[in-house]
This record gives structure tokens, C-alpha cells and sequence, in this order.
């Protein structure tokens, strides 16, 4: 594998957002929207920013499932591979055994 291809592997292997980075963003969230409760003016601030906050919420879990989903795909070819590799090494050698 190269450098460049273990790059990209070890970035898709880490969220955009990681966990306690996340938990700090819900706390400054539930901060935020404690201090907005209170404002009648900014009752249209605070309805978009929860539309916004449940958004990211709902992307944030996705990228988690489909990053698990990858490392488990990834652990079945890498296993596959290894089959296709015994595969070809024992049919190399029958046809060896069969030639003389």
C-alpha cells in the first residue's frame, strides 16, 4: 500500500468531527440555546439553529455508521484477498504438480 493510499485510510478512519469534539459542540449548543430561550426576538434564531443543530446531530451519526460500515467492508476484502491469494498460489501449484 502506499504512503499516499495509508494516508487517506488513516483520514477515513477518524470522523470530521471527533467524539469530545462533538460532546463540546452539544454542550455549547444546550448553552446557547438556554440563553435563547429566554428572548422572544430571537424565537426565529433559536428554531433555525436547532434545525441546524439536529442536522449536524444527524450527519455526525451518519459519518459514524457509514465509517463503521467502511471497516467492516474493508476487514472482508482484505480477508477475501487473502482466499483469492491462497486460491491462485494452489492452482499455480497444481498446474506445476500436473506438468511433470
Amino acid at each position: 500500500m502506499s504512503d499516499l493510499n495509508v494516508s487517506s485510510q488513516q483520514k477515513a478512519d477518524k470522523p470530521a468531527i471527533e467524539e469530545n469534539a462533538f460532546d463540546a459542540l452539544e454542550r455549547d449548543f444546550q448553552e446557547v440555546l438556554g440563553e435563547l430561550m429566554g428572548d422572544k426576538s430571537l424565537e426565529r434564531f433559536r428554531v433555525e439553529y436547532e434545525k441546524l443543530h439536529k442536522a449536524l446531530k444527524k450527519s455526525y451519526e451518519g459519518e459514524k455508521r457509514l465509517t463503521h460500515k467502511c471497516r467492516e467492508l474493508n476487514a472482508e476484502i482484505v480477508a477475501n484477498a487473502a482466499k483469492v491469494s491462497t486460491a491462485l498460489k494452489l492452482s499455480h501449484w497444481s498446474r506445476r504438480k500436473l506438468r511433470f
